[in-house]
């Protein structure tokens, strides 16, 4: 089967699709896998309504390390992380690389600056993104945090560039807030203060301020990039 829009579209595929993503999500009913995907139950039953899996679906699973391929057309292997199972001729198959996908360790919001000034946090898992976005210093947090929404949502994948501490104002940065770990914030600079102000979307908020004395202590690293459910 050709995989693609045309195949999650098509009525036909619906079951099998759907079972798989059950499968994968490890969700036993619509509540369990609206949970999973961190959507409403009602998209849930609307897409079984409409019989088409929406895409969105196919990359948070492909996100924590499911093949796409497997996922839409049954193609083994099922996972990018190589420790699947064997593929139907009993040949485990090696997927590191597969398909321009690049495995990445994901790290929990719930950390700690190091002596050095770098922030560490526990790990959370393995999942597979576009090999463009696993690089150097760029690390990898599942966020819990909802001060950025609707931009950056809860239960993002938020790629942190530890190595981009610089202030650019107005950009989205990590912060390290006691009491709740890394939070994403928008960053300005009031120099009249020396301090930096750091705003969520809401407009109408006020933002906290951090004295520029503890700019090396709190703040983290510039937001790279984002991967989320639409």
């Amino acid at each position: 089967m050709d995989i693609g829009l045309e195949t999650l579209r098509n009525p036909e595929h619906f079951e099998e699709i759907f079972h798989r993503v059950q499968t994968a999500s490890g969700a036993r009913t619509q509540v369990e896998l609206a949970a999973r995907l961190g959507i409403r139950q009602s998209s849930v039953s609307d897409a079984k309504k409409n019989r088409r899996v929406p895409a969105s679906w196919v990359l948070s699973l492909a996100l924590d390390g499911w093949n796409p391929r497997w996922l839409v057309a049954g193609e083994p292997p099922r996972s990018l992380t190589g420790a699947d199972e064997a593929d139907a001729e009993g040949v485990a198959e090696s997927t590191t690389g597969y398909g321009g996908v690049s495995m990445i360790t994901v790290h929990s919001q719930d950390g700690e600056m190091g002596a050095e000034g770098r922030w560490t946090a526990p790990e959370l898992g393995r999942v597979g993104v576009p090999a463009n976005l696993a690089r150097q210093d760029v690390l990898a947090v599942r966020m819990q945090d909802s001060g950025m929404a609707p931009t950056v949502r809860r239960g993002a994948l938020v790629g942190v560039d530890l190595a981009r501490r610089g202030v650019q104002e107005g950009d989205v940065y990590a912060v390290a807030i006691p009491g709740m770990g890394m939070v994403l914030r928008r960053v300005f600079l009031d120099l009249s203060e020396d301090a930096l102000i750091l705003k969520g979307e809401d407009a109408a908020a006020p933002g906290d301020r951090l004295p520029l004395a503890q700019k090396s202590d709190r703040l983290i690293g510039r937001v790279a990039w984002v991967v989320q459910e639409l």
